[in-house]
């Protein structure tokens, strides 16, 4: 299983400080490995650990998106009391993306809508941000979104809730401003030619 984003790029993510939402966690886990792996037992840990990608994890607070450096510890597995299972002590290097409320992403938007705006966060995570601009609601800015906002643009967002009741993490949040050239905020135009700020902007 291909990861979700490979682990040199989180790597170099992580120490640029180019998104505090991802985190390098060094773990170690104990692996069931199935039977059908005697002999081939890395191949049943790499199984494990790829059954991981992808969900909400409440032991690292976040999502698994890659792991890297898996090192079997011992050189036997153990059996215990009647489980098929063959349990390895694995010590593995998980990368998670753990955002927060108030944290600012940027999304790829999908869908939009009279209410929200949908996207997607890194390829990987959907996000319901809401139609509403500083000083107005979504009635009054639905048209400025659907007239200066096309699906594929890129906006910046603030994450006001998440969702981690099942193991798939889903984000709600507030449009801040679409995405410029250089990656720097960018405003709309009001239907009187006027700048429209972004939220918290009078």
């Amino acid at each position: 299983m291909e990861d979700a984003l490979q682990a040199p790029r989180l790597e170099d993510a992580i120490d640029s400080g180019v998104s505090s939402c991802f985190r390098r966690v060094e773990t170690l886990q104990r692996m069931h490995v199935l039977p059908s792996y005697i002999g081939h037992v890395s191949d049943g840990i790499l199984s494990a650990l790829n059954a991981q990608i992808l969900r909400y994890s409440k032991v690292y607070g976040g999502v698994v998106l890659s792991y890297s450096k898996p090192i079997v510890l011992g050189t036997q597995g153990l059996i215990m009391d009647e489980q098929p299972h063959i349990h390895f002590s694995v010590k593995v290097s998980m990368y998670v993306f753990r955002p927060r409320v108030n944290a600012i992403l940027r999304g790829t938007v999908n869908s939009i809508s009279t209410a929200h705006v949908g996207c997607l966060v890194y390829n990987c995570f959907n996000a319901s941000v809401l139609a509403r601009l500083g000083g107005h609601n979504a009635r009054t800015t639905s048209g400025l979104f659907s007239k200066q906002l096309q699906v594929g643009r890129q906006i910046w967002f603030r994450v006001t809730r998440l969702d981690t009741t099942t193991e798939v993490l889903f984000m709600q949040g507030e449009y801040v401003g679409m995405v410029g050239e250089r990656g720097e905020y960018v405003g709309m135009v009001g239907e009187r030619g006027e700048y429209v700020g972004m939220v918290g902007e009078r």
